[in-house]
């Protein structure tokens, strides 16, 4: 996916998802809501792929109607040029945002060195991070670091200097967020924070100077340099690799167990493990499983599952709404009070239809 325009004022964007594979679409959408939900943006304007078969939309339109940020739009996007081969995304007061023309893993934000631009910069920088194909953690993660880089640099670098503009670049290669900052303030290399030490903090009086030491942390790498008067910070983070060929730990691999016929013909499925991007791909082999055998009623059992993430609340959007077009139903039951608040981010607690454990009753 990528972001077409975007309005400063209550963080309006308009995506366009050009590049899917029937189901993953569901993923990409699903995440970029938690996101947006955590970024507090206004509205999600998206354009559905050229395409799509009428399921995967449907399932789209579903997610949308539960929550109001996303709106599904068919309008075009003509969006501007310039000289050097990037799209303008934004351009008002003091705030610039550019994608690449030619390269749709690159943007670059130029910013007035303002402390208004740290947190507004933190968190559009979240979203792209997001629409790079990025999870909702790491994306989170460049926010926290982006942040605090970026006060370190206005508020001791540059000191408020509106005549000051601040550069950042985001990048994906192949699996690796590149993110590099340059600015013109007063030298300061953020990669010698110091240690810390819980003793002698609780001890201090300030309550400050976490923030660069947790970068540091976060960081794979964090590599800065002094050059022509210009400070050059580069910021490295690589997303864990989900390779299926991978060796997997058996305590969190995702499973389903053989069904078991209930009540009124429905099969309960016991689920157990993660429900994440690997676990997605299960539930997709179960979905045409499903419709295969013509088993339209269907109960998940989630008393093994301790995590969901956003591919698998994707996926089960796709399952719901594939299973419901032809005419059956999906229910949940024992849901985890976490899983439920990942459900909520999203608002599709009455979307999704929650059993009792009593009101399953096994023949």
């Amino acid at each position: 996916m990528r972001l077409e325009s975007l309005e400063l004022d209550n963080l309006a964007l308009r995506v366009e998802a050009d590049d899917f594979e029937e189901w993953e679409i569901l993923r990409k959408v699903s995440s970029l809501a938690m996101v947006a939900y955590d970024c507090a943006v206004g509205s999600i304007f998206l354009s559905p792929p050229r395409g799509i078969g009428p399921d995967a939309l449907r399932a789209i339109e579903a997610l949308a109607e539960r929550n109001p940020v996303i709106r599904i739009s068919q309008d075009e996007i003509h969006a501007e040029r310039n000289e050097f081969g990037f799209v303008v995304v934004c351009r008002e007061k003091g705030f610039i945002c550019l994608r690449h023309a030619n390269d749709r893993n690159h943007y670059a934000i130029y910013m007035e060195g303002v402390e208004r631009n740290v947190d507004l910069a933190s968190r559009i920088s979240c979203i792209i991070v997001n629409l790079l194909g990025f999870s909702t953690l790491l994306s989170f993660e460049a926010r926290f670091g982006l942040y605090e880089l970026l006060s370190n640099i206005v508020e001791h670098g540059l000191k408020e200097d509106q005549q000051q503009w601040v550069q950042i670049s985001l990048q994906r290669k192949v699996d690796k967020l590149n993110v590099s900052i340059v600015d013109k303030g007063m030298a300061f290399n953020p990669t010698e924070a110091a240690e810390f030490d819980l003793t002698k903090y609780l001890r201090g009086s300030k309550w400050r100077g976490l923030g660069l030491i947790m970068t540091c942390k976060i960081a794979e790498q964090l590599f800065y340099k002094r050059e022509c008067g210009h400070n050059k910070t580069f910021f490295e983070k690589s997303m864990p690799s989900m390779g299926r060929n991978r060796k997997e730990n058996a305590m969190f691999q995702f499973e389903i167990g053989t069904p078991q016929l209930v009540r009124d013909g429905a099969h309960l499925f016991q689920l157990s493990g993660d429900l994440d991007t690997k676990g997605a791909l299960v539930i997709e082999d179960l979905i045409e499983q499903l419709v295969e055998d013509n088993r339209l009623k269907v109960i998940l059992d989630f008393n093994k599952v301790a995590f969901v993430s956003s591919a698998g609340v994707g996926v089960l959007l796709g399952l719901v709404s594939t299973i419901r077009e032809k005419g059956g139903d999906v229910f949940f039951v024992n849901l985890s009070p976490k899983v439920k608040s990942v459900f909520g981010l999203l608002n599709l607690d009455d979307y999704f239809k929650v059993l009792d454990e009593d009101e399953v009753i096994l023949r």
